[in-house]
């Protein structure tokens, strides 16, 4: 485990990173899809049950819990809760890159193969997952200030006329039909899981609190924004990080700017990707106690998947269908049970050494 130690301020930049990166991209335009202008709402809802989770997780961090698992004695109850996550952990990974192959076909490259894109993606997600969650959180430590940069000049110099009303009503129809409509993107939340398999040293600032204010505010925002510029045309945009960009008003005076937001939803995205897959290997080397051997394997088994499939956007459709429960049961129920296994471990191994010190004492 002293290989997954960051300091807290390197899991601020990944919490945020991991929250807002494929939250504004693709998913946008399919909750407008199915839930009209209560998209927002229904986010908002999707976010309840995230900040949620990260009190569980971060909870769980915080007591070690995964080390007092490993000193406790495995039982299948808990290899079983590690296959799920790996399962879990896969499907996301699979699905996360089918968005960035998408992303590429559409807005990087004309007449571009998708295996030549899938096979390409594959090494620096891969390499930057072997080396580890220290690698990838101080690799998201440095990129952090592009991506705000980038973030805050385009946000900040929006060149639009928004009508914030095309996000009424809020709740179109009634609040049964929001839920049974929206329910199908649960593989899009849920993203503070991989963090499971951390463990934090103190840094003189932390930012976590700010990094959940800061990355659920601009979630919101972003969908808010979307409705206001796009209106009934929601459905139909690629990326929305890249096309708030191309609205930045110094784009009369320094040429198309989508770029920016390319290039940084990029980055962010190879991140993401990696924890994914970094997780996934964390997970099966739980049951196996081979991580390199499931590192490779895990990428191995998501190019042929990704190769073998005719429409990479089908991915999309898949995930939002039955096996969304899956990502519920993973999200939600899997860091409960391990929080409460975890408490409950630490609290037998301390009655257990109690005794002992007891001993100690009177014998002195």
């Amino acid at each position: 485990m002293d290989n997954n130690v960051i300091y807290k301020r390197q899991m601020a930049v990944i919490m945020f990173i991991m929250t807002f990166t494929f939250k504004v991209s693709r998913l946008p335009p399919l909750v407008a899809e199915s839930v009209g202008s209560s998209g927002s709402l229904l986010v908002f809802l999707y976010m309840l049950l995230e900040t949620a989770m990260f009190f569980i997780v971060f909870r769980f961090i915080n007591l070690d819990g995964m080390n007092a698992l490993e000193r406790a004695k495995n039982t299948v109850i808990y290899k079983l809760l590690m296959a799920v996550l790996a399962v879990n952990f896969a499907c996301k990974f699979l699905l996360m890159y089918s968005g960035v192959t998408l992303f590429a076909l559409e807005l990087l490259f004309d007449d571009i193969a998708p295996g030549e894109v899938i096979l390409t993606l594959i090494v620096p997600v891969g390499y930057i997952a072997y080396k580890g969650i220290r690698v990838i959180a101080r690799t998201s430590s440095i990129c952090l200030w592009l991506i705000i940069l980038v973030l805050v000049t385009n946000f900040l110099f929006i060149k639009a006329n928004p009508n914030f009303s095309n996000n009424l009503p809020l709740l179109n129809g009634s609040f049964a039909d929001l839920i049974r409509d929206g329910d199908s993107f649960f593989f899009w939340f849920g993203d503070y899981t991989p963090l499971l398999f951390i463990k934090v040293k103190s840094s003189k600032r932390s930012g976590i609190a700010f990094s959940v204010i800061s990355s659920w505010v601009l979630v919101m925002f972003s969908f808010i924004l979307m409705y206001a510029l796009y209106g009934a045309g929601a459905p139909y945009i690629s990326n929305f990080i890249v096309r708030v960009a191309s609205f930045n008003q110094f784009a009369s005076k320094l040429g198309r700017l989508d770029w920016t937001g390319m290039i940084v939803w990029l980055i962010m995205a190879l991140l993401f990707l990696s924890v994914y897959l970094w997780a996934f290997a964390e997970a099966v080397s739980k049951i196996i106690k081979k991580r390199n051997v499931a590192l490779a394997g895990g990428a191995i088994i998501s190019v042929s998947l990704m190769l073998a499939v005719k429409e990479v956007s089908n991915i999309v459709t898949y995930a939002m269908g039955d096996i969304k429960y899956l990502a519920v049961a993973a999200n939600y129920v899997v860091p409960l049970i391990l929080l409460l296994m975890a408490a409950a471990a630490i609290k037998k191994r301390a009655k257990r050494e109690t005794p002992k010190e007891a001993v100690n004492v009177q014998g002195a």
